[in-house]
C-alpha cells in the first residue's frame, strides 16, 4: 500500500532504545528489591546492609534508597 511505513529491524531497535532511555529508575525500593539488587539474601541485608543505608518509612513499609546502595557498593569496592 502506498504511504504505509514498514517496520524494519533498525526502526524497531531505535524505538526500543528510545523507550529504555525514557524509563526512570525508582529512587526507593523495598527491602526485597534492595537485597535482590545486591545479589544477597534478605537475612544478610538485614544484618549487614540495612544499618548502613538511607531508608524511609511510609506507613508500615520500609523503603531503601537505591542511590545509597550504589554509594555503599562503591565505598566497599575501594
Amino acid at each position: 500500500m502506498p504511504g504505509t511505513q514498514v517496520n524494519t529491524p533498525d526502526r524497531a531497535k531505535r524505538r526500543t532504545k528510545k523507550r529504555d532511555e525514557n524509563r526512570r529508575r525508582p529512587r526507593f525500593g523495598s527491602i526485597e528489591d534492595a537485597a535482590e539488587y545486591l545479589g544477597i539474601s534478605r537475612a544478610h541485608f538485614y544484618l549487614h546492609v540495612l544499618p548502613r543505608v538511607k531508608k524511609i518509612k511510609i506507613g508500615r513499609r520500609h523503603l531503601i534508597s537505591l542511590d545509597s546502595l550504589d554509594e555503599l557498593a562503591d565505598e566497599l569496592s575501594d
